[in-house]
């Protein structure tokens, strides 16, 4: 009887482990598709530009949905081939004219007065005033315009801010302008200009979206950068943070147009 139990307990114990076993196998299948689905998510999100990256492989680009309220009329433009050079075959597509839109510039002047909405020390009474002034997008009066959306507080936009920062004080260029856009506005100019200052980067130009327009226009996500034209063409696309080489590579390809 003792002999009978022994043998029923080894049985389980067994039976326990196959289980245990076949879990991990079923979980583990899980976990590859999961990986292989964020694998092609990420090779789909790589960036559209207007020339080499360092890129063998060409990907092609299906370019954003317009938001409807934003919405003009369809026109066909010769675009290039993402990840290739000038010279290479272009593809005709069918791409939305999209109305203006516009953000509201705020001044950095008083950035180092600042103390921000959000600091612990903050009194309503010392609240500084940031003027602002409206900016048209397309600008019509910039030949390229670089915009980077962010939101304050964001790291990786700061790195990528100070990128920006550089090339735009390498290149000394008065056809570039370059916008920090604060897609995600909830504490204002004053500490958005705040955030400017804290990053070392009142130098360039800093903007909010504040009704969500350009975002939603131009599908836009923190860390996304756009190479854009006087006309709107957006000649480069990330979604990503972006290398301070491959800013200054496509920001001079994109002078080099001008």
């Amino acid at each position: 009887m003792a002999s009978h139990s022994h043998v029923e307990q080894k049985e389980t114990s067994s039976g326990s482990r196959h289980w245990v076993t076949a879990t991990l196998f079923i979980l583990m299948i899980v976990g590859f598709f999961v990986t292989a689905g964020v694998f092609l998510k990420n090779r789909q999100a790589l960036p559209v530009s207007i020339g080499a990256v360092n890129e063998q492989v060409p990907v092609s680009y299906n370019p954003p949905v317009v938001a409807e309220s934003n919405l003009d009329t369809v026109n066909t433009t010769s675009v290039t081939n993402s990840m290739q050079n000038l010279t290479d075959e272009t593809e005709t597509v069918e791409v939305a004219t999209r109305n203006p839109v516009f953000l509201t510039v705020i001044s950095t002047d008083q950035a180092d007065e600042i103390i921000p909405p959000q600091a612990l020390n903050y009194d309503p009474a010392n609240r500084i005033d940031v003027p602002t002034w409206e900016l048209e997008i397309p600008n019509p009066e910039m030949p390229i315009t670089v915009f980077l959306a962010g939101t304050t507080g964001c790291s990786t936009c700061a790195i990528e801010a100070q990128s920006l920062r550089q090339v735009a004080q390498e290149l000394q260029n008065p056809n570039l302008e370059i916008v920090v856009v604060d897609i995600y506005p909830y504490v204002g100019a004053e500490g958005l200009a705040w955030f400017a200052g804290a990053i070392n980067a009142t130098d360039l130009t800093w903007a909010m979206d504040q009704n969500s327009t350009f975002m939603n226009t131009y599908q836009l996500a923190l860390d996304t950068t756009l190479i854009m034209n006087s006309n709107g063409d957006v000649l480069y696309r990330d979604d990503v943070i972006t290398p301070y080489e491959t800013l200054r590579e496509q920001i001079e390809l994109a002078l080099n147009q001008t």
